[in-house]
């Protein structure tokens, strides 16, 4: 196994297990691992003067393979449906919020940038934590899930020890501004209603699976948000990008790390940005 490190050039270590060893390099990277070590299909292998030591290597590799062909030859097969089949983007309507919230999401984002997401995704979503086990049953669930585009609250991210192998302290405050759990709860309801229109209803089986028709109050509905809620994806926006004398910009418009008093800031994520 090669090391390397900034600046340290490389070192070659060899390593001994008792065992067995168990690697793994992503989703990506695990199967080349696998095939260029002789393990997956025969053709692949031959093709690049690989020994087979086994093959194929993994089901959905021998069902993408599958469904490639399907879909390459006739355009039909699993392959035509990305699961999640429709989203949006949307302004909540009128008078589903204060008129003061609304006034403030039109000066911050502009009259044209939307409140929330709209996703529809074939998964039970529940508390977001199995969206297969999780599930009451193993019957086929479909979600409308929601995504605030246009939040006002603010996390920070700090430190409690100068030792880089401890983690940060990190302060996610999701919906810590009151205005943001007002859209919250008006978008909760907003994809209840898109469930039960008209045109929905016959696709549907039974009554709500999550978090049931129990649940009413806008008080309910909070505590179900709060409880519930994640992220899209990843984080982002951790350092600022922004101008000179913006004393909470980390870069500059080029992605040039700013100095300070007491140094050099060396930071990658640079949204969110300046409007100007």
């Amino acid at each position: 196994m090669e090391s390397g490190g900034l600046g340290s050039g490389s070192v070659t270590y060899t390593i001994n297990a008792t065992k067995e060893v168990i690697l793994s390099s992503g989703a990506f990277r695990s199967p080349q691992l696998l095939m260029v070590s002789g393990i997956g299909p025969a053709s692949t292998l031959k093709e690049n003067n690989i020994d087979i030591l086994a093959g194929p290597y993994l089901l959905w590799t021998i069902i993408s393979a599958g469904a490639t062909q399907e879909f390459r030859t006739t355009r039909k097969g699993t392959l035509t449906n990305v699961g999640g089949d429709l989203l949006a983007f949307e302004k909540l309507p009128n008078g589903t919020l204060k008129s003061q919230t609304r006034s403030d999401l039109d000066a911050t984002f502009g009259p044209d940038w939307p409140d929330v997401e709209i996703l529809s995704l074939d998964a039970y979503t529940g508390r977001l934590d199995d969206f297969l086990l999780g599930a009451p049953d193993l019957q086929n669930y479909t979600a409308i899930c929601i995504a605030i585009v246009a939040p006002f609250s603010r996390g920070n991210i700090t430190i409690n020890l100068s030792d880089t192998n401890n983690h940060p302290v990190v302060n996610r405050n999701w919906l810590g501004d009151a205005r943001d759990r007002e859209v919250a709860i008006a978008a909760f309801k907003r994809a209840r209603a898109v469930s039960q229109a008209k045109e929905v209803q016959p696709m549907l089986i039974g009554s709500e699976a999550f978090p049931g028709d129990q649940v009413k109050t806008d008080e309910q509905i909070l505590q179900v948000i709060s409880s519930s809620s994640s992220t899209i994806h990843h984080a982002a926006g951790a350092n600022r990008m922004g101008r000179a004398d913006n004393p909470m910009a980390v870069v500059d418009s080029r992605g040039m790390s700013k100095l300070c008093e007491r140094g050099l800031y060396r930071e990658l994520g640079y949204p969110p940005q300046d409007p100007d």
